[in-house]
């Protein structure tokens, strides 16, 4: 790979990977059998390049840095996420006996849904997701790799900007392109 990758670019906002491009040929001819080597000799004069951008959006989570990739579009004829939108469902019911204050007890609360003390505090945090984010889970235009599990188990911050990131949005909803300050 040392070979065929010139170098490998990071931002907040995309990876880079520029590509020697005389060496895809040889890589591809390439037997398998010992390593492959490049021709360092051609590294030095100026050469061909390929770039391939990748956009990805660079979040720290925990201590941790984490490049999460942008996923692809979806499909023109997305249907909503029957699973996905009754976790929303069941989120608002959740905010709703919340809101009644009958009783501060979350167990109480939980019971009244029907659900674990655990879960029912990460379905009222579904409530505060940023409304384009639920508004693509009701028309189904959210990423792929969105699940129920995925929204019950994040670590979901209050930022609607952080949380387009942790969920692979984009970082300014369509509707909001044209909006004066953005």
């Amino acid at each position: 790979m040392k070979a065929l990758i010139e170098r490998i670019e990071l931002s907040a906002s995309w990876i880079k990977i520029v590509i020697r491009t005389p060496e895809l040929p040889r890589m591809l001819a390439w037997n398998g059998i010992g390593l492959f080597k490049g021709d360092i000799a051609k590294w030095s004069c100026p050469h061909i390049i390929d770039v391939v951008d990748v956009p990805s959006n660079s979040i720290s989570m925990k201590r941790e840095l984490t490049m999460l990739l942008k996923p692809s579009k979806p499909p023109n004829a997305a249907k909503p996420n029957p699973r996905l939108v009754g976790l929303l469902r069941k989120a608002r019911q959740a905010q709703a006996v919340l809101d009644e204050r009958e009783s501060y007890n979350v167990t109480e609360l939980s019971a009244r849904i029907h659900c674990h003390p655990k879960k029912f505090t990460s379905l009222v945090r579904l409530n505060y997701l940023a409304p384009d984010i639920v508004a693509s889970i009701l028309d189904g235009t959210q990423p792929a790799h969105i699940k129920c599990e995925t929204l019950r188990n994040c670590n979901l911050p209050m930022d609607w900007s952080l949380q387009r990131k942790l969920l692979g949005f984009p970082d300014q909803p369509d509707f909001l392109k044209a909006a004066p300050g953005w």
